[in-house]
């Protein structure tokens, strides 16, 4: 795990870049630190590991300076559930419609085993219908299931 961060100013350095140093295990306890590993052969490194909590900290801070305002994050989050509610009509459409597709390619189906069985049809052009029809009927069922699962998952990172 690497790290580029800017470390405390009392420290002095700059984009100091850390490594996951070990685990300490004292009396059940886990302390995770990371020290630098920056490699010069002009200047060494004097400074001391970091503890994880203070790498969570920093990291914390950092990311607070590049945070939303709370009032645009609520505004976001309106607009993203409007978009939702707006969109599962639509999408519920599109999941209806391919299951119609579905039951049609049903339908074809039956009618060519019928075909077969009737020996109207003969088995080669029988057993290449019949692969070209599950072929587009697996097709669908995928996109129907990927239209159900996709429905939410833009929504994710809003909650």
């Amino acid at each position: 795990m690497e790290f580029a961060l800017e470390i405390a100013p009392s420290v002095g350095l700059r984009n100091l870049i850390v490594h996951k140093y070990g685990n300490v295990d004292m009396k059940r306890m886990t302390y995770v630190y990371y020290r630098c590993t920056k490699k010069s052969k002009v200047m060494k490194c004097k400074e001391m590991s970091l503890r994880s909590e203070k790498l969570d900290e920093q990291l914390s801070s950092l990311i607070q300076k590049v945070s939303l305002p709370k009032d645009w994050a609520e505004e976001l989050n309106r607009l993203a559930l409007q978009d939702y509610k707006n969109s599962a009509p639509s999408l519920t459409a599109c999941v209806e419609e391919k299951k119609v597709e579905i039951f049609s390619l049903s339908e074809k189906l039956e009618r060519l085993l019928n075909g077969y069985l009737d020996q109207v049809i003969d088995e080669q052009d029988y057993r290449t219908e019949k692969s070209k029809l599950l072929l587009s009927k697996k097709s669908l069922e995928e996109e129907m299931t990927a239209l159900s699962h996709t429905q939410n998952d833009w929504l994710a990172p809003f909650q």
